[in-house]
């Protein structure tokens, strides 16, 4: 008999502070006094009289049989990518040795799957990007096909309508003219069609440097003075004095210029163009038209046009949005274009 306290709470103390395998050995039989025993963490018991090669036995299984099968049992799941378990040893033999190993292999392997499966998903998400590259190269070379196909064609019949005099085509100085002008929008054409090529190479780099982008946009504007005053249409600014920005200022000027020339060129005579530039957002709003709702989503794809105001016969190439959305792409600029309460708005956010 132990002095004021029992073997079970002996149990306890030991077992608060420790993890060694404990064998309870006690007299009382009982049932109540066996579950106790598990109650107070023990990990087996013995009723006395007991003898020595039963003792034995029982502190083999604890101390090798039991923790060999456990580390057995985690084998099996680490050889099924299970990796929700660990050994948590503190043995310092062989035992703990293996148990411990056990751990580093499984935390090295679960580091190595974690890795494979992000590069894996990478890879993944690599191979759609290229997939969807390739998807709008075949559509853009398809529909610059066809763009240059129509203008060709224009010209072929004209030459050959003036060489054999057919009909009204005998008069050559008015068609020659006639030709000058589709070989110049050609030519107008294949140039976009070059920047645009030129900012879609993969090894393209931005020449990026810090400016004030305020000039800019005033430098855009006064290139489309004289155009805005042909066609007696005002243009209203409130643009801030100083913000500097660091991007690729060639690019960028063209792509303010774009949405400029559009507001100017597709607005009706006598209607006001507005330009805001505040904080770091460019607001610029022409008065007097608006764009269907479905034609809006549309109207960043390469060579679309809005049938009604965006046609051939007003110049315009329908790559002039897709230029700019790749210039602002590139600069992780946001943008859209929306119908305002007075006409169309093009909103522009450059990154704070």
């Amino acid at each position: 008999m132990l002095p004021k306290i029992d073997g079970f709470t002996v149990c306890e103390m030991i077992r608060k502070n420790n993890k060694v395998p404990i064998i309870i050995l006690t007299a009382l039989t009982d049932e109540e006094s066996q579950l106790k025993c598990f109650d107070k963490l023990a990990d087996d018991y013995i009723t006395k009289p007991f003898s020595m090669p039963i003792l034995l036995k029982h502190i083999e299984a604890i101390v090798i049989t039991t923790p060999v099968i456990k580390i057995s049992n985690i084998s099996k799941k680490l050889s099924k990518l299970d990796m929700t378990w660990k050994c948590n040893t503190t043995r310092t033999d062989e035992i703990g040795v293996l148990a411990n190993n056990l751990d580093t292999m499984a935390e090295r392997l679960n580091k190595t799957i974690n890795e494979l499966t992000i590069a894996n998903k990478q890879l993944q998400k690599d191979i759609e990007q290229e997939k969807e590259r390739e998807k709008v190269q075949t559509q853009f070379f398809r529909a610059v096909s066809h763009e240059l196909k129509t203008p060709l064609t224009i010209i072929k019949g004209q030459l050959e309508g003036m060489i054999y005099e057919v009909g009204e085509y005998k008069n050559k100085e008015k068609y020659l003219k006639h030709c000058l002008k589709v070989a110049n929008d050609m030519e107008s054409l294949i140039k976009e069609i070059l920047s645009v090529a030129m900012i879609k190479e993969e090894n393209f780099k931005l020449n990026e440097k810090e400016f004030n982008i305020a000039n800019t946009i005033k430098n855009v504007l006064k290139k489309y003075q004289g155009i805005a005053e042909d066609k007696e249409i005002e243009i209203i600014t409130n643009i801030g004095e100083q913000y500097n920005f660091i991007g690729d200022e060639r690019l960028l000027e063209n792509a303010i210029s774009n949405i400029v020339s559009n507001a100017v060129m597709y607005s009706p005579k006598k209607e006001k163009v507005f330009i805001e530039f505040r904080n770091n957002k460019v607001k610029i709003e022409n008065t007097g038209i608006h764009i269907e709702s479905k034609d809006l989503e549309q109207l960043f794809n390469p060579f679309f046009r809005v049938d009604k105001s965006r046609n051939k016969n007003t110049g315009g190439s329908g790559l002039g949005l897709y230029i700019v959305k790749t210039i602002f792409d590139y600069h992780n600029i946001s943008y859209k274009i929306e119908n305002s309460q007075n006409g169309i708005l093009f909103t522009i956010k450059l990154p704070e």
